[in-house]
């Protein structure tokens, strides 16, 4: 149980600690000018960094691999969420209910792309998740006065 959360941790911080300090310290020995490449253009920053180490080939595909197995992975996991939300909570959704979500949120993520880039995919998210944020908060309001059983207004004498 604790190996699930663990292991995942760790290998973070190395490889944050590991790339992280390379990256700083090829940019303060002016061996990389990686920060005027990140202010132009932020997705390349990571590339160039590796750019600078042997094997460079090797590190560049194993990030792009690595980069597709976390977008496979959340669009899963997004699918598996909304499936068991429309399915009653049931925590195995049918297949159809799973095919569907991820068709949907595969197709939306395509339009958004489409129709704006990353700049109108951020855009939209941002948002949606505000709204959600705001309904979530109207929600929460109705419960506490729910259960406070509406005495608001009464005096407590």
């Amino acid at each position: 149980m604790f190996g699930a959360l663990l292991i995942p941790t760790v290998a973070t911080l190395i490889w944050s600690v590991v790339f992280g300090g390379s990256g700083l310290f090829m940019e303060l020995q002016g061996e990389a000018s990686i920060s005027d490449c990140v202010n132009k253009t932020p997705e390349a920053g990571f590339f160039l960094l590796f750019d600078q180490f042997p094997a460079s080939i090797v590190l560049n595909v194993t990030e792009l691999v690595l980069i597709a197995i976390f977008f496979v992975t959340s669009a899963n996991s997004a699918t598996y969420v909304l499936g068991v939300f429309t399915s009653s909570r049931e925590l195995d959704p049918s297949k159809k209910v799973l095919i569907i979500w991820g068709m949907l949120l595969s197709s939306i993520a395509s339009m958004l792309l489409i129709s704006g880039g990353i700049d109108g995919l951020q855009i939209r998210s941002n948002h949606y998740s505000t709204s959600l944020w705001n309904h979530n908060d109207l929600y929460d309001g109705f419960v506490v006065q729910k259960s406070e059983g509406g005495s608001q207004g009464k005096s407590e004498n």
